[in-house]
This record gives structure tokens, C-alpha cells and sequence, in this order.
């Protein structure tokens, strides 16, 4: 008995603590966010026509691959110097390769 009083006491004194209150401030902040879309309602989307990448990496040099392969798009890769971007460029022409050597390009 006396361990579920202590046990009692303790947790009494942590979810009225002030980081307690804030990180129940930051979860139901979070799910209000999830029912928001940002955006107004009757905000009518525009057409895409091209794409800028920041980041030639692993999840930059995908993106870029698909906007030019699945959304045909005219891609552009930013970088911070012209050896990253032919890294980023070289990660787009690996992938497109593989792809047309599988005959899924």
C-alpha cells in the first residue's frame, strides 16, 4: 500500500509539472495542425511546370529523378558548388540507367 501511495504522490508531481503542460501543449497543437491544411479551402492549385531541387543527395537526386521521369518536368538541381551538383547529376543519371537497362525507362 505504502508504494502505491508513494507512486501516487510521485506521479501527481510530474503531470503537474510546467514540462508536463508543455509538452500537452505541443501534442494537441500538433493535432490541431493535422486537421489543417494550411490553406484556404477554395484556393484553386497551379499548374507545375518546372522544379527546383535543393540538395543533390540520396533524397534530393530522387526527387529530381522523378519530377523528370513520372511528372515530366523541367528539373533543376541548387547546390552549394558545381562538384555537388555533378554528384547530384550523376546520383539522376545512375538511377536512369538502371531503369533503362531493366526496361522500365
Amino acid at each position: 500500500q505504502a508504494g502505491y501511495h508513494a507512486e501516487l504522490a510521485e506521479f501527481a508531481a510530474l503531470i503537474e509539472s510546467p514540462e508536463a503542460a508543455a509538452l500537452m501543449s505541443i501534442f494537441f497543437a500538433t493535432q490541431d495542425l493535422k486537421d489543417d491544411p494550411g490553406v484556404d479551402s477554395d484556393a484553386e492549385p497551379r499548374p507545375v511546370e518546372k522544379v527546383g531541387v535543393i540538395g543533390g543527395g540520396l533524397m534530393g537526386g530522387g526527387i529530381a529523378t522523378v519530377s523528370v521521369t513520372e511528372a515530366g518536368r523541367e528539373t533543376r538541381i541548387k547546390e552549394v558548388d558545381d562538384d555537388a551538383v555533378a554528384r547530384g547529376i550523376g546520383y539522376v543519371e545512375k538511377v536512369l540507367d538502371t531503369r533503362r537497362d531493366r526496361g522500365r525507362l
